[in-house]
């Protein structure tokens, strides 16, 4: 890119995470289906999301999930 076109250019962010506590005295494993799953558009009521919004980044939403605090998560 060029000057012009270098000061034109938005940001893009993708956004996305995986959380989950896990402790390892815990003999029960943590399945799949343990977890919380958000896609797409769901993300963005995050209010990080919405702070990049209206500082005008381009926002890409990906995946987030979440367990609560268990065992070790199964293969």
């Amino acid at each position: 890119m060029r000057g012009r076109e270098r000061a034109m250019a938005r940001v893009r962010v993708a956004i996305g995470g995986i959380n989950h506590e896990t402790n390892t005295f815990n003999t029960v494993r943590t399945g799949l289906d343990a977890f919380r799953v958000t896609r797409g558009s769901g993300l963005l009521a995050d209010e990080a999301a919405r702070s990049l919004l209206a500082d005008g980044v381009d926002v890409v939403p990906t995946i987030y999930a979440e367990a609560l605090p268990s065992g070790p998560v199964g293969k």
